[in-house]
């Protein structure tokens, strides 16, 4: 009976394995990018004078792309919204290393908003 549950896990096991179950989910790996984007945004905010901060700051994920191949299993773009009175966003592109198993930033511009 031991060596049926046994092989019987194995197979479980493997079939996990198979569907990509050690792997981190999407939803998993985009709450983690959303971490990081929270604490993005009030490092940003909090680096300019206040007056200059608008009333109600946030990010828009404008690109979330999964990759097959490649050092990158993930890339994001991220537009950030935090200047009072000034129709500029932030733009931050981030990426998901595979191997390192986390986000890494490799871009940052500013763009005019046009309405």
């Amino acid at each position: 009976m031991k060596h049926k549950r046994f092989l019987f896990a194995a197979a479980c096991t493997a079939l996990c394995i198979a569907a990509g179950c050690s792997g981190k989910s999407e939803q998993r790996i985009e709450n983690e990018l959303r971490v990081i984007l929270d604490d993005d945004l009030r490092m940003v905010a909090s680096e300019i004078s206040p007056e200059h901060v608008a009333d109600s700051t946030y990010y828009d994920i404008s690109m979330f792309n999964e990759y097959e191949q490649g050092t990158y299993r993930w890339k994001a773009v991220v537009e950030f919204f935090f200047l009072k009175d000034v129709n500029v966003k932030m733009v931050r592109k981030y990426r998901y290393h595979r191997k390192l198993k986390k986000w890494e930033r490799y871009f940052n511009q500013y763009q005019f908003v046009h309405e």
